[in-house]
């Protein structure tokens, strides 16, 4: 399963929630997120460990995708908007696994086709790399099809959600339905501020 090599390689499990009232594929334990250290779409350093305080969703993939990462991001843009007023608390990041193409300027046009909000991410190849490493991503290019320039980048497609620690504690898969995405943000946003308050 994708995702399951992160998981592994921390020495974690990845499964159902053991009373935590979540649908999705939740992470034992909950370690701190792989730093990343990579350009925003709109042209500043991004740095996951400044994001303490929001839930990140954080999903790889390219905007030549054709088909399973546009899904993801129409996906996530639909839970994002049954959220209401918590949306706020909830910051969706997608990082290119094609820095040829993914320049700041067209990730910027790509999230903003489907959520303003959204930041896509880019870097060097090798700055990538290690990003894909930590996450336990795979992403190999693949070869033009019918002598076009245009070549697919065959990759591992699961959502991390981060917690406001800056902790893993889900993965999304694609048997994650919207609203069982919306009904974890949600409830991992409440448990937040429930440990906050105590």
């Amino acid at each position: 399963m994708p995702g399951l090599v992160l998981a592994m390689g921390l020495g974690m499990t990845v499964g159902p929630a053991m009373g935590a009232g979540f649908r999705a594929r939740a992470f034992h334990p909950t370690p701190s997120a792989p730093e990343i250290r990579l350009t925003a779409s709109n042209g500043t350093e991004f740095r996951l460990s400044e994001q303490r305080g929001q839930i990140v969703a954080l999903s790889f993939g390219y905007t030549s995708c054709p088909d399973v990462c546009p899904v993801i991001l129409a996906e996530l843009a639909q839970a994002r908007a049954q959220l209401g007023t918590i949306a706020s608390k909830v910051r969706v990041v997608f990082v290119t696994v094609d820095p040829a193409r993914d320049t700041p300027e067209r990730l910027r046009a790509h999230m903003e086709a489907f959520d303003a909000t959204f930041t896509g991410v880019t870097g060097t190849t090798e700055e990538l790399a290690r990003v894909q490493r930590s996450y336990g991503i795979v992403a190999p290019r693949g070869r033009p099809h019918d002598g076009s320039s245009a070549f697919p980048v065959n990759h591992s497609a699961p959502v991390y959600v981060i917690d406001q620690d800056g902790r893993l504690r889900l993965l999304f898969t694609s048997a994650t339905s919207i609203e069982d995405m919306a009904h974890d943000l949600r409830l991992l946003s409440e448990t937040e501020a429930v440990e906050a308050s105590q």
